[in-house]
């Protein structure tokens, strides 16, 4: 899956590279995007096709977590993220680590789901506030 996750990035970044516009961002995050989104799009399909279980269970953002592998942003929004209430923290890493939709997360915390929408905005808000 991995590898047809990274054959379609590419693909994506082929077919848009005149939408790119270095004014507006780095071209590495705007790579990133596009793959952290082929990645989500294949998730969601392979979970909507019953290959991929729906589990509410949260990476641990400790593993994994030896610094000569890291970088110093990943570090920086690994220490951050365990500063976060624990609700906000547990919307984020269900949302952009296991690619869950507003709806999914709402079902798996039990939550309305504008409250799931307000938990992600408020930790995002959290942690842009933190590393300024």
């Amino acid at each position: 899956m991995a590898n047809d996750v990274a054959q379609e990035t590419f693909v994506r970044i082929w077919k848009r590279a005149d939408q790119f516009d270095a004014k507006f961002g780095n071209p590495l995050a705007w790579i990133g995007s596009i793959a952290r989104n082929c990645a989500i799009d294949r998730l969601r399909s392979e979970r909507a096709r019953g290959f991929v279980e729906f589990t509410d269970e949260v990476p641990d953002i400790r593993l994994g977590s030896d610094p000569a592998d890291m970088t110093i942003d990943s570090m920086v929004i690994r220490r951050l993220m365990q500063d976060l209430r624990p609700e906000y923290q547990r919307a984020l890493m269900l949302c952009y680590f296991q690619g869950y939709t507003y709806k999914e997360l709402a079902s798996v915390l039990d939550i309305p789901v504008g409250t799931a929408k307000s938990w992600v905005r408020r930790g995002l808000a959290a942690l842009k506030e933190a590393m300024q």
